[in-house]
């Protein structure tokens, strides 16, 4: 076994491989899955998904979420389910989620368990 951390991409097919998506997809639908997300989420290209790319996807949607929107992104989409029940104690809204962002999150960081 490698001492390197898995890359992000690698997490993600894993994730996504072992919620039943074996089962249930093709290995080149898992793929293809992956791929598209790590395109939208890893906005620098390098492989990894950090504080700063969710910022700059989070203005790519172009809209300001419910507090109950951002919770629900944040549990299923980034798989942080505490920092998700976090966010909703605090009542962050979308608006308020890309503000945490700046500055590589160190806001964010502050809220989170």
């Amino acid at each position: 076994p490698s001492d390197t951390p898995p890359t992000a991409e690698a997490e993600l097919r894993h994730f996504v491989s072992t919620v039943g998506g074996v089962s249930l997809d093709e290995g080149e639908e898992i793929e293809r899955g992956v791929r598209r997300a790590m395109d939208a989420l890893d906005g620098n290209n390098d492989n990894s998904v950090v504080a700063s790319d969710l910022k700059n996807y989070w203005k790519k949607l172009g809209m300001l979420l419910s507090v109950a929107e951002v919770q629900d992104w944040v549990e299923h989409a980034v798989q942080m389910r505490d920092a998700a029940r976090a966010l909703g104690a605090h009542a962050v809204t979308g608006y308020d989620f890309a503000e945490l962002l700046d500055h590589d999150g160190a806001l964010i960081s502050e809220l989170l368990p």
